[in-house]
């Protein structure tokens, strides 16, 4: 008889320690057979052939994005010659990436851009229970467990520029997380693009980067008081390198969860012959008023380092978050208003992160 990763009475109501605490479980529970070796051998043959499957359909979306990033850059949207593709089924990929850009180019209301980053949440409305991220611009300091996988997908879409009343950005990243140890995480961002649209411009999707992140973890939130962790980030593009660091801090009181991450980043852009930089911090407040959901309250903080010698401009953003979870997905909203008047910088920009466990 199958067993429950977890009893709702016994989990941990905080979203680090229960994320940590779910995976843990779930790697001890053999949820076939009486809890024998054979049971643990078919749960094992299980997960060997979800994640075979799941990499064959990530290598069948990676040659639709193959064709649709060669066709972005030739800037050839309305037809598809047969004799610029390799095979009938790369034209038929290339064909739907394609009508989903053309789609998002014809819409610029304000509602089409907040249906498109809600819409990877709903895909998740019909499971129940699972770990998740409460912020969407802050890092909590609990680790995936030794062993975990995840795969995560952020959109984050920024709008009303004071500068470019037409603004419309898309910055999407597909993240794949792994748990080293109890306390190191590793994750690898395969897939990082944007597609923007302005003023008198029509829209362009480009093929932006590939990063490599690690979080690890110092304290835990649950056991002492207070949590904290390092973060690093590698991120690499055509012509550019950058480098980020963050220290996160956590505070569990109840059902309320405090968090504060600080860093910065510099990046050597335009073939590496310029260099700029960025400080941030971010403060985040959640409340989780059931098993599945949190609502909170979430700032960030930017000053602008030109040219890495002397402090630009500096920006405050500030909005709400919803969180929700369930048996393997996990979605996170967070929307933030401009609290400054930088004309460079959107008036609102909203981020949705979507989650599967496997």
């Amino acid at each position: 008889m199958m067993q429950r990763a977890i009893e709702i009475e016994g989990q941990d109501r905080l979203g680090g320690g229960w994320r940590g605490k779910w995976f843990h479980q779930k790697s001890e529970i053999l949820p076939f057979g009486d809890g024998g070796h054979g049971g643990a051998a078919k749960f094992n043959r299980i997960r060997k052939l979800a994640i075979a499957k799941w990499l064959w359909n990530a290598g069948k979306i990676a040659r639709g994005f193959f064709c649709f990033f060669k066709l972005t850059l030739s800037g050839r949207f309305a037809s598809l010659p047969a004799d610029e593709t390799q095979s009938q089924q790369a034209n038929s990929d290339c064909s739907h990436f394609r009508t989903i850009i053309m789609k998002m180019h014809h819409s610029s209301r304000v509602f089409c851009g907040i249906l498109s980053c809600l819409a990877t949440a709903l895909l998740a409305a019909n499971s129940s229970e699972a770990g998740s991220r409460r912020f969407g611009y802050s890092y909590e300091t609990t680790t995936m467990a030794k062993g975990a996988m995840e795969l995560e997908t952020g959109v984050t879409w920024k709008t009303q520029q004071e500068s470019d009343p037409g603004l419309e950005s898309f910055d999407i990243r597909h993240e794949f997380e792994y748990g080293v140890t109890d306390r190191l995480q590793l994750a690898l961002y395969f897939a990082d693009w944007n597609y923007e649209k302005s003023s008198g411009h029509g829209g362009k999707a480009d093929f932006s980067d590939v990063a490599v992140e690690a979080i690890y973890n110092l304290t835990d939130p649950n056991t002492t008081a207070f949590g904290s962790a390092v973060y690093g980030e590698v991120k690499g593009g055509d012509g550019f390198v950058e480098l980020e660091a963050k220290l996160l801090l956590q505070k569990n009181l109840g059902s309320w969860m405090l968090v504060y991450n600080v860093g910065g980043e510099i990046v050597w852009e335009n073939d590496y012959a310029d260099d700029e930089a960025e400080l941030a911090q971010t403060l985040g407040v959640s409340y989780q008023i059931s098993p599945s959901w949190s609502v909170g309250l979430e700032a960030l903080h930017e000053i602008a380092v030109p040219d890495v010698e002397s402090i630009g401009d500096s920006g405050v953003f500030v909005g709400p978050n919803a969180s929700w979870r369930n048996d393997r997905f996990a979605a996170t909203v967070t929307g933030l208003w401009q609290a400054t008047s930088l004309a460079d910088e959107p008036d609102f920009q909203l981020r949705t992160i979507f989650s599967i466990e496997f």
